[in-house]
């Protein structure tokens, strides 16, 4: 099954967050550019899994790397719409932060360089969840 990460062929000057899940698979710094040495490093894991050496994460390859908790993931709290303060889950968001106010999400917010809006959006829930934004 195509895992839910994948929504692309990646290769060589490929950019973005799907490409931090590949190199984090992999076990290389994820810095989200699709380098000489990311293509290496898939060679090796298709070669390793019996499939054709492009160095292109293609959707065999994408299947072969598989889900993995947390990767690419939205937690399953998140109803997939920005929660207001005051709306349900808003306070399990506060639980998560271990803070007890609008305030303590908006200064969550801007130490990870979010908008400090109070709303729990999708880069927040994101952030919550242990996963990168870009």
């Amino acid at each position: 099954m195509t895992p839910v990460w994948f929504h692309r062929p990646l290769a060589v000057n490929d950019h973005g967050y799907d490409v931090k899940i590949v190199q984090r698979k992999l076990g290389l710094v994820p810095v989200g550019r699709y380098d000489l040495v990311t293509e290496a490093v898939v060679r090796g894991f298709q070669r390793g899994m019996g499939l054709p050496m492009t160095g292109t994460v293609d959707e065999a390859t994408a299947e072969a790397l598989g889900e993995q908790e947390g990767f690419g993931r939205l937690p399953e709290w998140w109803p997939g719409e920005p929660i207001e303060p005051g709306a349900e889950g808003y306070d399990r968001a506060l639980g998560l932060l271990g803070v007890n106010s609008v305030d303590g999400v908006r200064r969550f917010q801007g130490n990870n360089r979010l908008a400090p809006t109070g709303v729990i959006d999708e880069e927040t829930a994101r952030l919550l969840a242990g996963l990168e934004v870009e």
